[in-house]
């Protein structure tokens, strides 16, 4: 740790205690969920100006305390930012960071695991230096510092009630940038509507190209001065989500969506906006705010399987969660609730929901998800569609998940009355008759009420032992490290898009983009949590052949693409698009899609670049997985298969052949020598190898 101060003999004391202070710090090794009752060895005296060193000494965070709160951050000695301003705003009048008296600095160190069930890895390494600084007016401010991040966040520490007006939150790079981001859908004049809806957009590269009147969704992607730059949130509970705007130079600002006053259903029953509150959070007491995270990659290869959301997350809230269960699901939206050739005349009946579970049954696959229409939700109770109870008691009796649909605006409702009780009700009532879980849809909204609403499903679900599928919701934070039984949120611009094929009104994006978007949401959206990207499509083609169909969407790209995405993006519940009846023709893809895990024992991304391509190997127990993916240019890559060890290992690979429909699949021993595939334009290759 380094210190500065600016008189002689204070600076020789601060010397003194700074080497005490790394002795402390060499000497804690503190598991943060597994050793609580351990506190991290601190210093006890206010140190206004200091430089916050990661445990390898790779990133540096520089702060100074005076009339505000600055810092800056350095990779491997180079600036990345100047000083950048922090502060909170209250109603009262008071700002939070500005002219207010520093108590105390308290510096620590952890090292240790953090278990992480039902993620991409079994458990998450943790390793970093903090600096704790303790105001007079009742808050503190964190910094903690990473080999590969540094993040601060808030904390109020007094208990009285207050009301956030505003939170200033500036990125301030030292060099010109250039920034991929997913722009939020909204492109009105209002940025309080724009920031109500949070379906994933396209990606656009660089800041110039970026839609006017939108604003940036993180993780957002900065390349500045030769270093990459992912601004990103963690742990946001009682608080709007963040969105960044645009400033002069090269500076981003932190938006925040406002509380709403009033709101109407849509179409969708999504409750949209209509007028707005001046302040964006009214809060009880202690709380910890977001972290503001700054993710700092050696190669964009880091990106893909980084665990920085997961460690700035809440720690676990469930004890025990051995009833859930992670794996995949057979969906009926996609293909407008129809199967093809059957006896029966299908859609949302008992006959449809049978054939879903006998198939589910015969392959192993956990889960049938049922979706909009099971279900209705009014008032204080929902009532079944008449053939639900059979279905779900039938599923039972094969051993089959049945996860049902609802949308979020029931549970709004009735939180808004402070009628928890209902929910729980409900959600008991649901969970008694077998039901295994819910995907709740269209939050659509990133405000303080609706991320809370979030966190009460979440609670009230895993009191009653459902999982959760959360969908048309913000980017997660970390909830699902809190709750574990949030196997997946959708926050990602999924394959149910090419059912329509709708190019986007103000970009200009056409479905083509889907292609590159698909190698490039991995490296942004993918490390936030996990994606229920819905792919497994089996009519596929390319971009002169392919065309919107409804109930039989075609995906964009070649079959294997559809493989290689089961293994690439990660989700606890792993939803297969496609109908029942086209999976027992397409047999061996099928067997390939139900063997995926949903759940993994470690991951490595082995080579890629940030919308160009993919590279990633996924084990679970005995077993790995592996799998590419391009944009529209054809590669032919070498993986090196090193992550084996020295057993005989065989290895069951599809790849593209000469028409996006067509696939090649091959059986072949593993002797040591690297793996050679060619992936053709829109291409990919899938792998399982085993013992």
């Amino acid at each position: 740790m380094k210190i500065r101060q600016l008189n002689g003999n204070m600076r020789k004391l601060i010397y003194i205690l700074s080497a005490v202070s790394l002795l402390l710090l060499s000497c804690s090794n503190v598991n943060p969920e597994d050793k609580k009752d351990e506190k991290p060895q601190e210093t006890p005296d206010p140190k206004p100006e200091l430089v916050l060193e990661s445990p390898s000494g790779s990133v540096k965070a520089e702060i100074l305390v005076d009339n505000t709160i600055r810092y800056r951050v350095f990779k491997n000695g180079t600036a990345i930012t100047q000083l950048q301003p922090l502060s909170i705003s209250l109603e009262d009048g008071r700002v939070l960071g500005r002219y207010c008296k520093l108590l105390d600095t308290k510096l620590s160190s952890v090292s240790g695991t953090i278990e992480s069930p039902f993620y991409v890895r079994e458990t998450v390494r943790e390793s970093y230096r903090a600096a704790r600084y303790i105001f007079e007016e009742g808050f503190e401010v964190e910094f903690r510092v990473y080999d590969d991040a540094c993040a601060y966040r808030f904390r109020k520490t007094s208990d009285e009630g207050f009301t956030v007006r505003s939170e200033e939150v500036r990125f301030n790079f030292t060099d010109v940038i250039a920034m991929t981001a997913a722009p939020s859908p909204g492109s009105t004049d209002s940025d309080r509507i724009n920031a109500s809806t949070c379906f994933e957009g396209y990606y656009f590269t660089g800041i110039d190209q970026f839609p006017d009147r939108r604003l940036g969704m993180m993780p957002l992607y900065v390349k500045t001065s030769g270093i990459t730059v992912c601004i990103a949130e963690a742990d946001v509970k009682n608080y709007p989500g963040m969105f960044l705007k645009r400033g002069s130079g090269n500076i981003l600002y932190g938006y925040h969506s406002p509380r709403v006053k009033s709101s109407q259903r849509n179409e969708y029953t999504t409750k949209v906006p209509t007028s707005w509150y001046d302040d964006i959070a009214v809060c009880q007491g202690k709380m910890d705010f977001p972290w503001r995270v700054m993710l700092l990659p050696d190669e964009d290869t880091d990106l893909l399987c980084n665990d920085i959301i997961y460690r700035l997350g809440r720690e676990r809230q469930l004890k025990d969660i051995s009833w859930i269960k992670p794996g995949m699901s057979t969906w009926d939206w996609e293909t407008s609730f129809t199967l093809d050739g059957v006896s029966f005349s299908s859609g949302r009946n008992l006959q449809t929901y049978k054939y879903h579970i006998d198939y589910a049954q015969k392959m192993g696959i956990p889960y049938i998800t049922i979706d909009a229409g099971c279900i209705s939700a009014y008032g204080k109770s929902i009532t079944y569609a008449p053939w639900l109870k059979e279905v779900v008691d039938y599923a039972k009796f094969c051993k089959v998940g049945v996860m049902i649909w609802i949308e979020a605006a029931w549970f709004s409702d009735l939180m808004e009355v402070g009628d928890e009780a209902s929910m729980d009700a409900a959600l008991d009532k649901l969970s008694s008759d077998g039901i295994a879980g819910i995907k709740v849809d269209f939050f659509e909204r990133a405000d303080q009420d609706f991320i809370n609403l979030q966190w009460k499903i979440a609670e009230l679900c895993a009191r009653n032992r459902l999982v959760l599928n959360l969908h048309s919701t913000p980017i997660p934070t970390g909830l699902n490290r809190a709750w574990p039984n949030v196997l997946s949120f959708e926050a990602v611009r999924g394959l149910e898009h090419l059912k329509y094929g709708n190019t986007d009104p103000v970009s200009g994006a056409s479905p083509a983009d889907q292609v590159v978007y698909d190698v490039t949401f991995p490296y942004l959206r993918g490390f936030a949590g996990p994606a229920d990207y819905t792919p497994g499509l089996m009519r596929n083609a390319d971009r002169s052949s392919w065309y919107a169909d409804d109930p039989r969407p075609i995906s964009l790209g070649t079959r294997c693409r559809q493989l290689a995405a089961f293994v690439l993006y990660h989700s606890g519940i792993g939803t297969m698009a496609d109908n029942i009846t086209t999976y027992e023709k397409e047999s061996e893809c099928a067997e390939f899609i139900a063997s995926v895990p949903c759940e993994w024992d470690e991951s490595i991304a082995l080579d890629g670049r940030i919308g160009e391509y993919i590279i990633v190997a996924r084990r679970r127990g005995d077993e790995w997985f592996l799998a590419g993916m391009t944009d529209w240019t054809p590669r032919n890559v070498v993986v090196d298969l090193d992550f084996l060890d020295a057993s005989d290992w065989k290895i069951e690979i599809f790849e593209d052949s000469t028409s996006p429909q067509a696939y090649r699949k091959s059986v072949k021993e593993y002797y040591g020598e690297p793996l050679r595939v060619t992936m053709k334009s829109g291409g990919a290759f899938a792998a399982r190898i085993t013992k």
